[in-house]
């Protein structure tokens, strides 16, 4: 059975998923009759065959793949799954589990017969697997680290649930660890959860002098950094010739670069970025429904749309995106009966954006 409940982590509304799929509209591999399931007291090993898993992408009464051992769950959609058997050289998938004594260690492999390794460089694969954080830490800096040691921004811990859900980049072995990081002037700020969330995955940064300045505005530049590393985005060989106001060398360069190439931004004009222009709230908007459309990330709405008194002020070409943004519960309005969209975001609404946009990738796989 499915249960999508509502739960509020330290301030943040989630959707957690609970359970798996029982009519079937996930096929589940490891008790459904197509795989064989070995286990051992570190993990085990799920083997099927690519024909079942092209069953799955080719038929429309799944939605994508659970895999489990009983103890964590990797859900696969079926753009993922599709690239899998096309790499695949044999005719034999297997998903193989691994954990240390504590389960602060998880390894998750997909390999065929006649190769090392398999993942897919497109689609979604999102671990969940049941969890209990020490007194010591909690919701805000409990992470995944991937194979390389760094923060996963797609992680987060649900302590209603017991359980850490996040996004895969790569196959190999994940640390589950903590990362707290504190600045003087947010202890006693409304959104103080949603910064220390952020900054725990290195999203977002401070401003120097250990402060975050969460009642300051930001830049459109700004904007486009902390959702490039919410994608945990490979900017490195992004770049840009299109906006004359974005200069190559300047710390910006290739994140309004990727933002461009990825349909995140069309700019101010045909050749201007604004770089350094205060991000409004509408442009706000537009910019995190522009992210979840370049991650192909289904925006079922969660939410009542809202009546704000100050709608006719909302820009036509920013309409839809207040709405679905809205809807999908990354956006508030300013005050209860007011969206504000040409007041400029502040840091603090801009982490909070962030950390919601996190939060329902994570329990929105399908």
């Amino acid at each position: 059975m499915i249960i999508i409940a509502v739960l509020v982590l330290s301030g943040i509304s989630v959707y957690a998923i609970q359970g798996l799929d029982e009519n079937k509209s996930t096929r589940i591999l490891a008790d459904d009759g197509y795989a064989t399931l070995t286990t051992s007291t570190v993990g085990g090993t799920i083997e099927t065959t690519k024909d079942v898993l092209q069953s799955v992408v080719d038929g429309t009464f799944y939605a994508g793949l659970h895999v489990t051992d009983g103890y964590s769950v990797f859900s696969l959609d079926k753009t993922f799954l599709q690239q899998i058997v096309n790499i695949a050289q044999g005719t034999t998938v297997s998903f193989h589990f691994g954990y240390n004594s504590p389960k602060t260690e998880i390894t998750f492999l997909i390999k065929d017969s006649n190769s090392n390794a398999l993942f897919s460089d497109e689609g979604r694969c999102l671990g969940e697997i049941s969890y209990t954080a020490g007194s010591n830490s909690g919701v805000n800096d409990t992470v995944l680290k991937d194979p390389a040691g760094k923060e996963l921004a797609l992680s987060a811990y649900y302590p209603d649930a017991q359980m850490i859900r996040w996004q895969l980049n790569d196959v190999g072995k994940y640390m589950i660890a903590t990362n707290s990081v504190a600045f003087t002037d947010t202890a006693n700020h409304w959104g103080l959860t949603y910064i220390s969330f952020l900054a725990a995955r290195g999203v977002a940064d401070g401003m120097g002098g250990n402060l975050f300045v969460p009642n300051d505005s930001l830049t459109r530049a700004q904007f486009v950094t902390f959702l490039a590393r919410v994608a945990d985005a490979d900017v490195s060989a992004a770049g840009t010739n299109q906006f004359t106001d974005v200069v190559s060398g300047s710390w910006y360069y290739p994140y309004v670069g990727w933002a461009y190439q990825n349909g995140i931004t069309s700019g101010i004009s045909a050749t201007e970025f604004a770089p350094e222009m205060r991000i409004t709230r509408e442009q706000m908007a537009v910019f995190a429904v522009r992210l979840l459309n370049y991650l192909k990330i289904e925006k079922t709405p969660v939410c009542d749309s809202a009546d704000f008194s100050d709608a006719a002020a909302i820009s036509s070409w920013a309409k839809d995106a207040v709405t679905t943004s809205q809807n999908i519960g990354v956006i508030n309005g300013r005050t209860a009966t007011t969206f504000d969209p040409k007041g400029n975001a502040t840091r603090a609404e801009a982490a909070t954006v962030c950390a919601k946009i996190i939060s329902y990738m994570l329990i929105m796989p399908q």
